[in-house]
């Protein structure tokens, strides 16, 4: 895994493959972000911030990802856990997987489609009664596109703020 910051250019990010740092902590390794309501997200042993999605209006992107090749994880052992969600998705070798995950009122839903997707699948996960943020509605768009290289490592991708910790 790889972490740094980009700034956006008229609404284009682009990130080269060999560009961020390279993570070698065993503990941050595991590939875990966590986006809180207040705005707070913890990622690769950092604390950045978003905007609350506690008066969520209207769907936003959460965040992308885009995977490494999928020989570079290990194998899953033993049977899928109570949440795991299993999917037969069609790999192409020359195309990397990504994902873009989007979050919204569960009333103000509307579906993705990516334009450039050679493969597409929409999965939707509803989250109702969390305390302080509304009845939300999170979508995971997998997808492949254009044929590129895949990447060494898995980039994810997601918008901040600038803030200030008190």
């Amino acid at each position: 895994m790889r972490a740094g910051a980009k700034h956006t250019e008229h609404g284009v990010l682009t990130v080269l493959y060999e560009e961020g740092e390279e993570i070698k902590d065993p503990s941050l390794l595991k590939g875990k972000i966590s986006f809180h309501s207040s705005g707070t997200i913890h990622s690769a042993g950092e604390r950045l911030f978003r905007d609350s999605i506690r008066n969520i209006s209207k769907q936003e992107e959460l965040c992308r990802v885009l995977f490494a090749n999928p020989s570079t994880f290990n194998a899953i052992e033993g049977d899928p856990r109570k949440l795991d969600v299993c999917l037969r998705y069609p790999s192409d070798e020359r195309c990397p997987l990504q994902a873009v995950c989007f979050i919204a009122p569960q009333k103000a839903l509307h579906l993705v489609r990516i334009q450039d997707a050679a493969q597409q699948m929409n999965l939707f996960f509803p989250f109702s009664g969390l305390k302080g943020v509304p009845d939300i509605m999170l979508q995971l768009v997998l997808f492949h596109g254009s044929e590129m290289p895949r990447p060494s490592y898995t980039y994810f991708f997601f918008g901040t703020v600038a803030a200030k910790i008190n």
